[in-house]
C-alpha cells in the first residue's frame, strides 16, 4: 500500500503485506483501512503508515497457491467499511472451506462480533463468497457476494437478514450477482454482466426496477449508466417505473417464442420502455468504470478517460493514458485515474483536465 503525495506523487509511505490488496483502502479516525489476501485486515495510522491494529480473520495461517502467489486460503476481498466507530470485513473465498463475517471496533480492532457459521448452514451449500466494497444503510451491512446477490447482515448481530436467489429466467430478468452493488431509493442495486436489479433494502424483496447497463452511479433524481454502447443519463424514477413493463414483456416473450407475431411486438414493447426517461445520450464502448462529480460525469475505458456535462451530455474533455482504466477518484480538484498496466495519474483543472503527474 502507497501513500503518495497527491501534488508531485512523490511516495510518502508504503506498507507491505503478504498478498495481494485488490481494493482501494478506507480513510477514516485517522487511519487507513483496507484488507489483504495474506487473510489480515489492517489498519495503520494515515500520517506515517505506523501500525494501529491488525486481525487474522481465518482461524490459522493456511495458504495455498493462487495465480503463480501464495495467498491465505482465507482472504480479506471485500476491503474494510468504517461507519461511525465499527469497522466491517469478510474473509474467505470458498463456501465450503468456511467464510467469515467481522465488525470490530475501528480505533483499536477489538471484536464486536464474528460470523463463522454461516459455512454450516443448510450442510455447507450456503454460496456467500465475500468479494467487493460492502455497503451499509442505518440497519443493516450489505455483503456481495462472488456469483450471487448480496447478502444483508445485521450491523448489530452479525446474522443474515436476508439472502435471495432469484432465478434469471423469471424474477431477475437475466443473470444477477457479483461484487457490484450500490444503496439508493431504499433499494440494493445489484449488479450483474448486463443489468442492475433493484431489492428492498430491508426485505430483499424484488421489482422495483431491472436497469439494462454495466455501471451506474446515482446522482440527485438521475442516474449515470454505462451499457457498453453508450453512456445515458436517465430521470431514476421514470425509467425504474418503466423497466417494470419492460419485465412483464420481457416475460412475455419468452412465452411467444413460437408466435413471430406476438414475438416482435413484445420486442417493440421492450424497447420503448427501455427509452422511458432518458435526458441524454453519449456513444461510448466504455464499460469498466464510471463517477459523478458535481458537473461532470467521469467515465473510463481502454486507453482513455472521457468527461462529460452532466446537464447534458456534451464532452467537456478527454485524457489518453495507458492501460485499462480501473479505478477513478475525485478530491479537492484532482482527478485520479489507475490503469490495468500498473499506471496512476493525476489530473487538475476539470475543465482542460491537465496532466500533474504520472506514478
Amino acid at each position: 500500500l502507497y501513500c503518495v503525495d497527491a501534488a508531485s506523487g512523490e511516495t510518502i509511505w508504503s506498507h507491505y503485506t503478504e498478498g495481494p490488496i485488490r481494493l482501494a483502502p478506507t480513510l477514516a479516525h485517522g487511519n487507513v483501512y483496507f484488507g489483504s489476501d495474506d487473510g489480515h485486515a489492517y489498519c495503520l495510522r494515515a500520517s506515517d503508515g505506523a501500525e494501529v491494529w491488525k486481525m487474522r480473520v481465518g482461524p490459522k495461517d493456511d495458504r495455498l497457491l493462487s495465480r503463480g502467489e501464495m495467498i491465505s486460503r482465507w482472504p480479506v476481498r471485500t476491503g474494510v467499511l468504517v461507519d461511525g466507530e465499527t469497522a466491517y470485513f469478510g474473509a474467505g473465498v470458498f463456501p465450503h472451506e468456511m467464510v467469515f463475517l467481522c465488525a470490530v471496533n475501528a480505533k483499536d480492532g477489538t471484536i464486536v462480533w464474528r460470523n463463522e457459521t454461516i459455512s454450516q448452514q443448510n450442510a455447507g451449500r450456503n454460496d456467500l463468497s465475500p468479494q467487493g466494497y460492502t455497503l451499509c444503510s442505518e440497519a443493516n451491512f450489505f455483503v456481495p457476494s462472488g456469483r450471487s446477490l448480496p447478502v444483508a447482515i445485521s450491523k448489530q448481530t452479525g446474522e443474515i437478514v436476508f439472502q435471495e436467489q432469484y432465478s434469471w429466467r423469471t424474477d431477475a430478468g437475466g443473470v444477477v450477482g457479483g461484487t457490484k452493488a450500490l444503496l439508493g431509493d431504499g433499494q440494493v442495486y445489484a449488479g450483474g454482466p448486463h443489468h442492475f436489479l433493484a431489492m428492498d433494502q430491508q426485505t430483499g424483496d424484488v421489482g422495483e426496477s431491472w436497469i439494462n447497463g454495466r455501471q451506474m452511479v446515482l446522482a440527485d433524481d438521475l442516474a449515470y449508466i454505462m451499457t457498453g454502447e453508450k453512456i445515458i443519463c436517465v430521470n431514476r424514477s421514470e425509467h425504474s417505473a418503466a423497466s417494470q413493463e419492460k419485465q412483464k414483456w420481457f416475460l412475455k416473450a419468452r412465452s411467444f417464442r413460437s408466435d413471430p407475431e406476438k414475438l416482435a411486438e413484445a420486442r417493440k414493447k421492450m424497447d420503448e420502455y427501455a427509452e422511458v426517461g432518458i435526458v441524454w445520450e453519449f456513444a461510448s464502448d466504455f464499460d469498466d468504470v464510471l463517477i459523478a462529480t458535481g458537473n461532470l460525469v467521469i467515465a473510463g475505458g481502454m486507453n482513455q478517460v472521457v468527461a462529460l456535462d452532466r446537464s447534458n451530455g456534451q464532452k467537456v474533455w478527454e485524457q489518453t493514458v495507458t492501460g485499462n482504466v480501473r479505478g477513478l477518484a475525485v478530491s479537492n480538484g484532482l482527478l485520479t485515474v489507475s490503469t490495468d498496466e500498473g499506471h496512476i495519474y493525476a489530473f487538475s483543472k476539470a475543465a482542460q483536465a491537465q496532466q500533474v503527474v504520472q506514478h
